[in-house]
């Protein structure tokens, strides 16, 4: 055995999920949650068809719906996408649930109620101190091996100076499903003027849907949502709000305090596709790349794993992306032809690696729409406004009013933001 028992905070999805692995190959796991009933809120995702191919048992039993295709709008562009595999919606709390029963049955000892308070080197020794609400008693337990799987705000990463420096909100409502939306097909909004993310709706069944938006500041995703809600006459039923980590490549998710190794999975670790804002495939990647060092001991810095290029790819993305104006986003679809299509349905979002340098092959025209906004990039960052003035003619980059593929339902017309 490689050591005598690791110990996870947090039984969040890539902390479950780390637990379970680590205990079907015969290490002992222990789990403390702050929470006393592990009941977290209801939030409908969508997530690849990795999903399945990761998760221990039947994704059936938290499955809702599956989405065929996606329909992408910006302000003047329409283009819908046909999925090879179809992506998967499910319901985050009875992953959890699901997936603290599967530990369990592996042997995992959860403890519930145990709230942080924080971490102390005792000579080589790594010590976590608890407060255990059902007793109201303070403890402490050492440790060799821990794993931070406490979220965005994590007490381990925040004690040890690893904190995430970069957070996204995003807040959604559940609606009733509009009569002319699909249940087999997701919407995705690009209003640059709005945030720098984009606005969606997800079916969740045949009756209701979650729309929502990602923002930079909780208030402001709020408002551009009641905002998206009302132009549309959609009603919410329900509001689920949470924030994620964003994914920084220069973040080590790895480091030691006397003989013992830290680990952070998760949201904890920032192991989200900033360019979706997925993390649940990222997290679950991210916590075999932990157990795999673990295993070989594997200290901090020699950790590698492929989820750590995945990730970088799309936060190098997320940097182009955000540089794009409305106008830019017409031109992006637009560019959308049928080679392009087709690797975005052989290839799902978590696949970026291996389909990354296809696209430019299978578009050129791609090429040049990123070395424009590149450049107009540099001019504005040096300031260049006479000269950026001077060639916006060269450098800008028309709409291009093509809407293509399925025809939009009439409520989806892009009335977001001030009027241009």
């Amino acid at each position: 055995m490689v050591c005598n028992r690791v110990d996870i905070i947090g039984a969040s999805s890539a902390g479950l999920y780390t637990a379970l692995v680590l205990a079907r190959k015969g290490i002992p796991v222990r789990v403390f949650d702050a929470s006393s009933d592990l009941a977290p809120e209801a939030r409908t995702l969508i997530l690849t068809p990795e999903f399945s191919r990761l998760f221990p048992s039947s994704s059936e039993k938290v499955i809702l719906n599956r989405i065929h295709q996606i329909s992408l709008f910006s302000r003047s562009s329409h283009v819908c996408v046909a999925l090879g595999e179809p992506d998967i919606v499910v319901d985050r709390k009875m992953m959890i649930q699901c997936l603290a029963s599967e530990a369990r049955h592996a042997g995992v000892e959860l403890l519930l109620g145990y709230q942080l308070l924080g971490l102390e080197k005792v000579e080589s020794e790594l010590v976590v101190k608890f407060y255990r609400t059902a007793l109201g008693d303070t403890i402490a337990e050492k440790t060799r091996v821990l794993i931070a799987a406490d979220g965005v705000r994590s007490g381990v990463a925040r004690a040890l100076g690893m904190n995430i420096d970069r957070t996204i909100a995003n807040v959604q409502a559940q609606i009733q499903l509009p009569a002319d939306v699909r249940p087999d097909t997701a919407y995705v909004w690009f209003a640059r003027q709005d945030t720098p993310y984009f606005y969606w709706l997800i079916p969740e069944s045949s009756k209701t849907a979650v729309v929502g938006v990602a923002a930079d500041k909780m208030p402001q995703a709020e408002e551009l949502l009641n905002r998206f809600l009302s132009d549309r006459g959609w009603h919410p039923l329900s509001i689920q709000a949470s924030y994620v980590a964003g994914h920084n490549m220069r973040y080590s998710s790895s480091t030691s305090m006397g003989d013992a190794a830290i680990f952070t999975v998760g949201d904890a670790a920032g192991h989200v596709k900033v360019t979706t804002i997925g993390g649940v495939v990222a997290g679950f990647c991210g916590a075999e790349a932990v157990v795999r060092a673990i295993m070989r001991r594997e200290n901090g810095h020699s950790m590698r794993h492929p989820i750590r290029w995945e990730l970088s790819l799309h936060s190098l993305m997320r940097a182009f992306l955000n540089r794009l104006s409305d106008s830019d986003y017409d031109k992006l679809l637009s560019l959308l032809n049928g080679k392009t299509l087709d690797l975005l349905r052989r290839y799902n979002r978590d696949e970026l690696r291996r389909s990354f340098w296809k696209f430019p092959l299978a578009q050129p025209r791609w090429i040049l729409f990123a070395a424009r906004i590149i450049a107009r990039s540099l001019i504005d960052r040096k300031g260049w406004d006479g000269v950026l003035r001077k060639r916006s003619s060269r450098l800008s980059v028309t709409p291009d009013s093509v809407n293509r593929g399925n025809s939009a339902p009439a409520a989806f017309t892009m009335k977001i933001g001030k009027s241009d």
